[in-house]
C-alpha cells in the first residue's frame, strides 16, 4: 500500500559456528579475507540535563510588581522548554513565596553563593554551569556582565513602560510573553473583594522624600472623607514611623508586619490613595481601585497597572527616570517639589470621590 514501507525479504537461516579468532559468526561469513563484524552492545545515550537557571531581582517592591509579567513569562518558558531543570529566584524571600506558585525554587546556599560572588566580582567556573538572567535598571554589576543575560528595565531610545521594556527584552531572547500574568497574580498573591467596604487606605510615605505629597494635605483629604462617612485608615511602615509621620488624632493607623498582611488588607478596602510607592503597585496589581499621586518620577514608565494617577502638568516634570537620581531644584521651603506642591487637596478629593462612586457601580 502507498505510504507503507515494503517488508524486507526473509533471509534463510544459517547456522552459527564458533571461531576461535572471531568468536560467534554466521557460517557464510567465515573467511580469512573478510574481517569479522563483532556484535557490539547497544547503549542508550541519555541527553544532558538542562543547566539550572537563576533569576536575579533585587529591586524595590514597585519594581518587582512591574517585573511580574516578565517573571511569569520566564516561568512558562521554563516549564515548556526546560522541564526538569531547576528555576531559582534570587531576591527578597517573601516575594519568592509568591513566585513558588509559578514554579520557582528558593535558592540553595550553593546558588546564593554563586550570585554573591558575582556581586563581589569573584570569578568562579560555576558561572558557566548556570543560566543567569539579571533584572536591572540599565545593566548588571560590571563584574557580572560577562556571565549573565541582562534584562534592563530602562533602555536608551525606548520610551516605554518598565513592564513593556522587560517583556520586549524577553521577546528578543525568543521567549513567549503573551500569557495571562494578571490571572497568575490573582491566583498567587490576591485580588480585590472590597466593593462594599467603607475603608479608604492612605499611604503618605514613599521610598524617597521627594516623592511625598505634603502630610498636611493627606490629613485634609482624610478628614474630608471621614466627614462624608468613609473610614480613613493610615498605613505606614518603619520608614514613615522613624520619619516622624503620624495621622490626625482619632484616626486609625496600621503597620503591616509582612507583605502577606499588607495584600490581605488592600484587597478588602474600597479605595487606596497614596504617593508613587511599592504598596500602590501591589494594590493595582490586585485590581484594587487606586489613586496614585505622581511628582518627579516618570509616570509613563512607572505608573501602576491600569490605574488612575494624578500629577501636575509642569514643564519640569517628570525630571527623573529613577528614584535614586532625583535632584529636584524647584522646591518649596519645606522641600516639597513644585510638581507635587501644585496638586491641591481639592483635585485629589474630586478624583477620590469619582473613584468611590465608580466602585459603587462595580
Amino acid at each position: 500500500m502507498s505510504g507503507i514501507l515494503p517488508a524486507r525479504p526473509q533471509q534463510p537461516c544459517v547456522p552459527a559456528v564458533s571461531c576461535p579468532r572471531r568468536g560467534l559468526a554466521n557460517a557464510d561469513s567465515l573467511s580469512h579475507s573478510c574481517p569479522m563484524r563483532m556484535a557490539t552492545p547497544q547503549h542508550t545515550i541519555t541527553p544532558p540535563k538542562p543547566a539550572p537557571c537563576i533569576i536575579v531581582h533585587n529591586g524595590a517592591l514597585g519594581d518587582f510588581a512591574c517585573a511580574w509579567p516578565a517573571l511569569h513569562a520566564i516561568a512558562q518558558h521554563h516549564r515548556i522548554k526546560r522541564a526538569g531543570a531547576p528555576l531559582y529566584f534570587y531576591g527578597h524571600s517573601e516575594r519568592g513565596q509568591w513566585l513558588e506558585k509559578l514554579g520557582y525554587l528558593r535558592c540553595t546556599p550553593h546558588v546564593r553563593r554563586i550570585i554573591e560572588r558575582l556581586y563581589a566580582g569573584i570569578p568562579t567556573p560555576e558561572f558557566a554551569r548556570h543560566n543567569i538572567l539579571w533584572f536591572c535598571l540599565h545593566s548588571p554589576p560590571s563584574d557580572a556582565a560577562p556571565h549573565v543575560t541582562p534584562l534592563p528595565a530602562l533602555t536608551a531610545g525606548q520610551d516605554m513602560h518598565v513592564t513593556q521594556a522587560l517583556l520586549h527584552a524577553l521577546h528578543a531572547l525568543g521567549i513567549q510573553t503573551d500569557w495571562d500574568w494578571r490571572g497568575a497574580w490573582r491566583d498567587a498573591v490576591g485580588s480585590w473583594h472590597g466593593p462594599d467596604s467603607r475603608l479608604v487606605v492612605l499611604f503618605p510615605g514613599a521610598g524617597h522624600v521627594m516623592k511625598r505629597w505634603a502630610m498636611q494635605r493627606f490629613e485634609h483629604v482624610a478628614c474630608a472623607l471621614a466627614a462624608e462617612g468613609w473610614e480613613p485608615l493610615w498605613v505606614m511602615g518603619p520608614a514613615e514611623r522613624d520619619g516622624g509621620m503620624s495621622p490626625p488624632v482619632g484616626h486609625r493607623v496600621h503597620m503591616p508586619q509582612s507583605y502577606r498582611e499588607l495584600v490581605d488588607l488592600l484587597c478588602r478596602v474600597r479605595l487606596v490613595i497614596g504617593n508613587d510607592c511599592g504598596p500602590m503597585h501591589l494594590a493595582a496589581m490586585s485590581q484594587v481601585p487606586t489613586l496614585t499621586i505622581f511628582g518627579p518620577a516618570d509616570h509613563r514608565r512607572w505608573a501602576p497597572d491600569r490605574k488612575r494617577l494624578l500629577r501636575a502638568d509642569m514643564p519640569c516634570s517628570p525630571c527623573t527616570l529613577t528614584t535614586r537620581d532625583i535632584h529636584c531644584t524647584h522646591t518649596t521651603p519645606d522641600g516639597i517639589p513644585a510638581c507635587l506642591d501644585a496638586l491641591d487637596t481639592g483635585s485629589v478629593l474630586q478624583m477620590a470621590r469619582m473613584q468611590l462612586e465608580a466602585t459603587a457601580e462595580a
